[in-house]
């Protein structure tokens, strides 16, 4: 039998171990998942706070954000990103938050 030294299982473990903490998550606040790094690469603002209260609207808490009409926030996504809508805007965000957890 031949034996095969791999270094990168140790790095196939970490990544095993990312995927687990993962999986426990149920909750990802706002300014986590719209980070200042991805605010800046798809706006002019620098965290979601500033975004959001770019557009007129006011966001003061959760109710605050829930409140703002979907037509009216997803305009402004589409005049003030490289997204079509607050949803491709979601997605976008979840994808990048969920590979940088992973390869952390």
């Amino acid at each position: 039998m031949i034996t095969i030294k791999s270094s990168g299982l140790g790095r196939l473990n970490e990544l095993a171990q990312n995927i687990e903490q993962l999986s426990q998550r149920s909750e990802v606040s706002s300014e986590e998942l719209f980070n200042a790094e991805f605010i800046a690469q798809h706006t002019q603002s620098t965290s979601f706070t500033e975004f959001v209260r770019a557009g007129g609207f006011v966001f003061d808490s959760a109710e605050d954000f829930k409140a703002i009409p979907d037509a009216a926030f997803d305009e402004h996504v589409r005049h003030n990103t490289d997204f079509p809508n607050w949803h491709e805007m979601q997605l976008a965000a979840a994808r990048t938050w969920a590979r940088q957890q992973l390869l952390k």
